[in-house]
């Protein structure tokens, strides 16, 4: 019961955003007009990010929505999504902010094509995958499966939220950098259930439990609770052998590994038991998962230790296509990109995406339509806008524009100088 109440209160009660794109538009021209109109030599680059988006199969975004702002979740709204339920289901959430700095002044290692780079931010990346039952269980109460068995086997659910600072190599260019990454975290919690049932009677006065599994959670009070270190990567190439010579991205985000500084708590249970006299509701009343009175843990088979553990961080990559804004590209109205993204991670499925770029004003503007699927969820629609004057640049997007299981904002700002 204990890991049952931790992965409904985490998934449930947290504001849940999502790591995605926005078609980058790549320069391989190292000036820019100032205000004046004066031609100038680049030589620093910041860039902003903030993405905020989640995405699943079945949850419906009307649901999601209850959760975050308040308000009544109504029969409708639950019939809605317990029908887009299947056996298996997937919801992941990723919410970050940026800030990238590159320097094309200094000479690396008094090397003249190199420079440097330093990052900066704050992520939040949630996912899950779980059974039919997890979400019917808390919708509908125990009397929905009365002479029934809820099962909750398979599901899995992990939280990370931590924080990064980053410097490396910078290739003037092509725009090419590679960084290594120090990190730090702050909150992490994850559930593992390889088996997990209950049987509620039909005179509703005997409940019958079997579970297997672990929940862990980091319960200090600490800002900082873990220490690690990792690698990104953006190598950028032009293929000259296919028609147009278009430009290349590999992107490779977040990749490490963290180790925990403070204790964790871990509950393990593997048992079975029958229950004579009491329902689900009268078991959970009064109580919470992580509360220290919880009383009947011992009598549940649950065990509970602290520990440190060593953890590799749900990274991306991701290999794309790029929008060509070089001088002799600038006047193409219409551009294709496309790509594949993977999440480091067994409980999302690779991503394929495409999309059409619109170029109606000689690179000032342009908008986009863009279609996925896989990650966390299936076939979304996207849009976007981006634009560029003298030195500034903004990117306005959503990659999950049209869909019912979910939502996402992409803001991109890059300024030259």
């Amino acid at each position: 019961m204990k890991i049952y109440f931790l992965i409904i209160s985490i998934l449930f009660s947290l504001k849940m955003f999502g790591q995605h794109w926005l078609p980058i538009q790549h320069d391989t021209v190292l000036n820019y007009l100032n205000k004046s109109g004066i031609e100038k030599e680049k030589k620093h680059e910041i860039i902003l990010t903030g993405i905020a988006d989640y995405s699943g199969t079945s949850i419906g975004k009307d649901i999601a929505q209850k959760f975050f702002f308040g308000g009544e979740i109504t029969d409708s709204m639950k019939r809605r999504s317990l029908d887009r339920h299947k056996a298996v289901n997937r919801f992941g959430s990723d919410i970050q902010a940026e800030m990238e700095y590159r320097n094309y002044q200094v000479n690396l290692f008094k090397h003249n094509n190199w420079g440097f780079v330093v990052k900066v931010g704050m992520y939040n990346f949630l996912q899950s995958i779980y059974s039919k039952d997890l979400f019917s269980f808390p919708m509908y109460g125990n009397s929905y499966f009365a002479g029934d068995t809820a099962n909750f086997s398979g599901s899995r659910f992990t939280n990370f939220t931590y924080q990064k600072i980053g410097f490396g190599w910078l290739d003037k260019k092509s725009k090419s950098a590679v960084s290594l990454n120090l990190f730090g975290l702050n909150n992490f919690a994850s559930l593992n259930l390889s088996e997990g049932e209950i049987y509620q009677n039909l005179s509703m006065d005997s409940l019958n439990f079997s579970y297997n599994g672990t929940a862990s959670f980091t319960g200090s009070k600490t800002y900082l609770k873990g220490i690690g270190a990792g690698i990104d990567a953006d190598i950028r190439w032009q293929s000259k052998g296919l028609k147009g010579k278009p430009y290349f991205q590999f992107l490779m985000r977040n990749v490490g590994f963290i180790s925990q500084t403070t204790n964790q708590t871990t509950y393990k249970a593997d048992t079975s038991f029958n229950y004579v006299g009491f329902s689900y509701d009268q078991l959970a009343k009064g109580t919470t998962f992580q509360a220290g009175n919880f009383a009947i843990l011992d009598s549940l088979g649950i065990s509970k230790s602290e520990k440190k553990s060593t953890f590799l961080l749900p990274g991306m990559l991701q290999i794309s296509k790029l929008i060509d804004q070089s001088e002799d590209s600038k006047s193409k109205k219409l551009q294709e990109f496309y790509g594949a993204r993977l999440y480091l991670s067994n409980m999302a499925i690779p991503m394929i995406f495409a999309g059409i770029d619109y170029n109606p004003f000689n690179g000032l503007v342009h908008f986009g339509i863009s279609g996925n699927y896989g990650g966390f969820s299936k076939i979304k629609g996207g849009i976007y806008s981006s634009f560029k004057l003298n030195n500034f640049s903004f990117g306005l997007s959503s990659e999950n524009l049209f869909s019912k299981t979910g939502q996402s904002v992409i803001l991109r700002l890059q300024c030259v100088f």
